[in-house]
């Protein structure tokens, strides 16, 4: 490396010591068409890479392996897609998985994915920090385990399943610390009545094929092209909260003053006393104020047909239900309690 640097100068320094081994294969399937696998494994001990004389990766010990199966070139059509698939191990975590019917169409990228991480926050918050993709004054840390599948279409990704789990999770940002020791993101499947073992989802009504894959077809989906987010059947649990996500869609969420929410429909439970924790922690919350009791709250919100105005723009805005109903409701503040032990409810 130093004898090619004195005639190509590298930003980019790497180190250690490497085992490769690699494989190729080609067969030919129907129609003559002749498909190629490669095999990869890559064993690099004491592996370091810098920048500019700046560390990057300290020195640790790397381990990939990879196997493509495709054509002699990349694949233009469905017909002719690669798979590929992946593990690897390196000083921030593990990750493995696959990408299967990859192709691309119109210069844009589409495949299915399925991937099975095991990450270190606290060391992605390193590499965010030397690549300047996170502001100094954040940081996360804890340790992730994560598992998703779904697929990518154009300019939308598609998210069909979900595992998130972070078990020590940390956040600091300007000064303010956020913790919780279990935190949890997952996508959750119907439950089957006692007589049926198996459920499915209720129909999504939709005006054609395209409006209905427009909308993530009955899974998550983030459009980037035209700026929609759909979140479907997922849960969120803390130690603050348990949350369930039974539909968000939100078109164009980068409209003026505010995206417009087409459907909201969420509902959970939360102990108002680790809430107020909570709340303290990002200092929305005086220490010597403080909520108690048991808290069961629901949003359905749907957007209205008739145009408003709303601080000079015209949008549709939005009619439900906000529920709320406290057990044991209880409030502290400057040492004087206020309490109310019947169930307090609230129907907006």
């Amino acid at each position: 490396m130093k004898e090619i640097s004195r005639i190509i100068r590298f930003d980019w320094d790497a180190g250690g010591r490497l085992t490769l081994d690699l494989e190729t294969a080609k067969e030919t399937v129907k129609d003559s068409e002749e498909r190629y696998t490669v095999t990869a494994k890559v064993d690099i001990a004491d592996y370091r890479l810098s920048m500019k004389n700046k560390e990057v990766l300290p020195v640790h010990q790397l381990r990939f392996n990879g196997k493509l199966v495709a054509p002699g070139y990349f694949p233009e059509a469905k017909a002719e897609a690669a798979d590929f698939t992946f593990d690897l191990s390196s000083w921030a975590g593990k990750l493995k998985g696959s990408l299967t019917g990859v192709y691309r169409d119109q210069g844009q990228i589409m495949a299915h994915y399925q991937l099975d991480s095991d990450v270190l926050l606290a060391r992605v918050t390193e590499l965010l920090h030397r690549f300047d993709a996170l502001e100094q004054e954040t940081s996360f840390g804890g340790d992730m385990k994560l598992r998703t599948s779904g697929y990518t279409e154009k300019d939308k990704l598609v998210v069909s399943t979900l595992d998130s789990r972070i078990k020590d999770f940390i956040l600091y940002r300007q000064g303010k610390v956020l913790q919780d020791s279990d935190l949890a993101l997952f996508t959750t499947k119907p439950e089957p009545t006692p007589n049926v073992e198996e459920a499915v989802r209720p129909l999504e009504k939709a005006d054609s094929k395209d409006a209905f894959f427009a909308q993530g077809g009955g899974y998550n989906l983030i459009d980037t092209k035209n700026h929609r987010l759909v979140l479907r059947n997922l849960s969120l649990n803390s130690g603050f909260a348990d949350i369930r996500v039974e539909r968000i869609f939100l078109d164009d969420w980068q409209h003026k003053p505010a995206p417009a929410i087409k459907a909201l429909q969420v509902n959970g439970r939360s102990d108002l006393g680790k809430l107020t924790t909570l709340l303290q922690q990002l200092g929305a919350m005086n220490p010597e104020q403080k909520f108690g009791g048991d808290a069961v709250f629901s949003l359905d919100l749907a957007e209205k047909k008739e145009d408003i105005k709303i601080a000079g723009t015209t949008s549709k805005g939005n009619s439900g239900t906000v529920k709320l109903d406290v057990d044991q409701f209880t409030y502290v503040k400057s040492g004087k309690k206020f309490e109310e032990k019947r169930p307090k409810q609230n129907c907006l």
